[in-house]
């Protein structure tokens, strides 16, 4: 199937969505949507339609995971970073001492704390039994952060790293489920850009320029939380969002005026008069697929 971006900008903007939607739709219900079925098209469609965001000021490092783990189906290690509580990585077998499962945060940065979750109220035995916390500056060299605690595990020490790690210290015969895995790390927002959230909820997927990547947290989560984007220094906010209910866009102007903006999936907001833009999550299922600084 050939793909051929639109003339216009919201002709263009429509596609993405699509194919956006479908890509998800296929992730969260492989029974009914193959992925693999996808891939020929997305392959094709993805240069393109991220021609959409080449222009954007968005410069954020991008959050990668990796493990040396073998992978169940389509439990994928990159669920535990997407913000979304119904996904997560399920190893189809049991770790060996020294397996681990590694956070990239893609530069050297200030961390002030680390949440690993593990197993489920269906596998609840599937986590590392022993296991320690390291981190690294360069991947080679790794130091100790703390013992892993059950399930789950939180550390608030504050330390510089690129690489956040959990190690497989004993034998099981237990897999491995990981359902969220990650780091606070103030700086790895764009440059004027700003979440009042736990600190916990990874934003990666909205400032990385790939419209097939998309932040999709829990509701309970993030209901009320809001996402402030300075727009001193920018001509225009745009959003691509895969599922727009649970959000509202609001523009404030340098006067105290405010004025709700209207959501569809695709919003343009021209940032003339517009002192700050605010993205307020709400109790709905909301799904950003890519924001656009220019």
């Amino acid at each position: 199937m050939d793909f051929e971006l639109a003339a216009s900008a919201e002709e263009k903007a429509e596609q993405a969505l699509f194919f956006v939607a479908a890509y998800q739709k296929a992730m969260k219900n492989p029974k009914h949507v193959s992925p693999d079925a996808l891939t020929p098209l997305l392959t094709e469609a993805t240069a393109k339609i991220n021609a959409l965001v080449k222009e954007s000021k968005s410069e954020m490092t991008t959050v990668h995971v990796f493990t040396d783990l073998p992978t169940y189906q389509d439990y994928r290690p990159e669920n535990t970073i997407d913000g979304n509580s119904d996904t997560f990585f399920w190893s189809s077998s049991a770790p060996a001492v020294n397996s681990s499962f590694t956070l990239d945060l893609g530069k050297v940065t200030d961390v002030t704390g680390v949440r690993l979750v593990m197993g489920n109220d269906t596998s609840f035995g599937d986590y590392f039994h022993s296991g320690v916390l390291e981190y690294s500056e360069d991947g080679q060299t790794y130091t100790y952060l703390c013992n892993t605690q059950g399930r789950q595990t939180v550390c608030s020490d504050s330390f510089r790293a690129r690489y956040v790690r959990v190690r497989c210290t004993g034998e099981q015969i237990n897999w491995v489920i990981i359902q969220k895995f990650e780091a606070a790390c103030e700086n790895l927002l764009p440059s004027g850009v700003s979440f009042d959230g736990d600190g916990e909820t990874s934003l990666s997927p909205i400032f990385d320029r790939d419209l097939f990547t998309a932040l999709s947290p829990d509701p309970k989560t993030v209901s009320g939380k809001t996402m402030t984007i300075d727009t001193a220094d920018l001509s225009k906010v745009e959003l691509f969002l895969a599922e727009p209910d649970g959000l509202r866009f609001f523009a404030d102007t340098e006067n105290g005026g405010q004025t709700e903006v209207s959501v569809t999936p695709h919003v343009l907001i021209n940032t003339d008069g517009i002192h700050r833009v605010r993205i307020v999550f709400t109790e709905k299922q909301a799904s950003i697929a890519e924001i656009v600084l220019v």
